[in-house]
């Protein structure tokens, strides 16, 4: 699990299993041309991939990243985890208001 989702200034995962768990930020664009709705299922489309941006690993139950250097925007936050990998769209702001 991810959390706060919209992030101003770091954003925190809790893993649940034991294991390393290798973590990365990428940059990625709300993409009309995707779907012909911006928002499927309640979730924007995002274009994501390219070089990670923020990356950390562990192999404890939390793991952070400081999102202080990261412009204002749409990333996505990928996990992966025994052969596994998990992604969660992220929304990076410095507007408190869009946090409520």
């Amino acid at each position: 699990m991810a959390f706060p989702i919209p992030s101003m200034q770091f954003i925190r995962m809790v893993f649940e299993k034991t294991g390393t768990k290798k973590a990365w930020i990428t940059g990625a664009d709300v993409a009309n041309d995707i779907a012909e709705e911006p928002v499927l299922n309640g979730t924007s489309a995002l274009n994501a991939g390219g070089t990670p941006l923020l990356y950390g690993s562990t192999s404890g139950d939390e793991l952070s990243f400081d999102l202080s250097t990261l412009p204002e925007g749409a990333y996505r936050l990928y996990v992966r985890y025994n052969e596994e990998l998990y992604w969660e769209n992220i929304i990076v702001t410095n507007d408190p208001d869009f946090l409520f």
